[in-house]
């Protein structure tokens, strides 16, 4: 049935079994100790708001199946806090917003390509969201503003390794990470501002270190599969990549998705140039 907690913050001490939705303008308050290990259950439910506190200087909620947020999803303003929402989907709502999220303090995926990772419902106008996502110990947000026209999703997977069409025979800078990001079938939207994907500085590695970072991004729909490094709007350092609002061609067509990483135009290349092994198995040249 529906919770209805009004205007109150209901303290919850150990696990929440959500399988239809929470309603009214308090919160569950999900109170961590030392002590307590906490456990989201969720088939489809709904949180108008969700706050993780308590005592406990540093604690894991693992959520177990797909939720949604339609209000608040509110970490702690100090210690640390990681939502391991593990394959499933979290979904953010028109309305739903995260605060006091920091590396300490994010939304943890298992960092696989086959996560479902973390959507946002975008409402019309002009408006922005980060997905304050990671993986593993990483914290990797991505930061969107958009300007929509027609309501519609937007889903950010955080992947912790590097892409598996990455070149890796000259040892240029390659990012042992990338996001995929899935643009939902309805979303008529345009960039209102720039894009930024963020990234701890560990995660740019290279060998021989002669190349020069650049943004890319790969557009799986493409007739010639390769990674688009340069005209696109966007610039790459040791800790961000950012993607201007023009041209638009940076931003996944609706029903498409794209893949987002750092590289040199030689560890990121364009076309992908397969190899094939004798036992059949495809990879790129270089593995």
């Amino acid at each position: 049935g529906i919770l209805d907690v009004g205007p109150l913050n209901l303290d919850i001490r150990k696990n929440i079994t959500n399988n239809s939705s929470q309603v009214g303008a308090g919160s569950l308050l999900l109170f961590s100790t030392t002590a307590i290990s906490n456990t989201i259950t969720s088939s489809n439910g709904s949180f108008t708001n969700l706050t993780l506190g308590g005592t406990a200087t540093s604690k894991t909620i693992a959520v177990e199946g797909n939720a949604t947020i339609q209000g608040t999803l509110a970490f702690p303003a100090s210690g640390s806090r990681l939502l391991y929402i593990a394959s499933n989907q979290l979904t953010f709502d028109v309305a739903g917003t995260v605060t006091n999220a920091s590396s300490a303090r994010y939304i943890k995926t298992n960092g696989v390509s086959s996560d479902l990772g973390v959507t946002k419902n975008w409402n019309t106008g002009t408006s922005s969201f980060t997905y304050h996502v990671g993986s593993s110990s990483f914290y990797t947000p991505v930061s969107y503003s958009l300007n929509v026209t027609t309501t519609g999703s937007l889903t950010v997977i955080p992947v912790n390794g590097p892409h598996p069409t990455y070149f890796q025979g000259t040892g240029q800078e390659i990012l042992n990470y990338y996001w995929t990001v899935k643009r939902g079938s309805t979303l008529a939207a345009t960039a209102s501002a720039s894009t930024t994907f963020s990234y701890p500085s560990s995660l740019l590695v290279c060998t021989s270190c002669t190349g020069t970072p650049v943004a890319a991004y790969l557009d799986a729909s493409a007739a010639t599969l390769g990674w688009i490094t340069s005209g696109h709007g966007g610039t790459a350092n040791t800790t961000t990549m950012t993607f201007a609002t023009t041209p638009t061609t940076n931003f996944p067509q609706a029903g498409n998705f794209y893949d987002y990483s750092v590289g040199t135009p030689v560890t990121l290349p364009n076309p992908i140039v397969p190899l094939y092994s004798r036992k059949g198995l495809a990879a790129t040249v270089g593995n």
